[in-house]
């Protein structure tokens, strides 16, 4: 709807599948993982990266520890 506008994802320093698959334009999903970011829990998939890849326009790490500092502030 607006061009213009730019999609920035975020994701675990830990978990770096989504950041990894979104620069090798490749789908790169690693193993479960555990952490506080429950939407995490599971692989990138293909579905998931092909969305990523048509609206995404990049990806930021971020730590469970900012993750969790960022809960507190809430």
């Amino acid at each position: 709807m607006r061009p213009k506008i730019k999609v920035i994802a975020v994701s675990l320093r830990t978990r770096t599948d989504a950041a990894q698959s979104f620069h090798a334009a490749d789908d790169l999903s690693q193993e479960k993982k555990f952490t506080i970011a429950d939407g995490l829990r599971t692989i990138l998939g293909s579905q998931n990266f092909a969305i990523v890849q048509r609206y995404v326009d990049g990806i930021l790490t971020v730590s469970e520890e900012a993750i969790v500092a960022s809960m507190r502030t809430i």
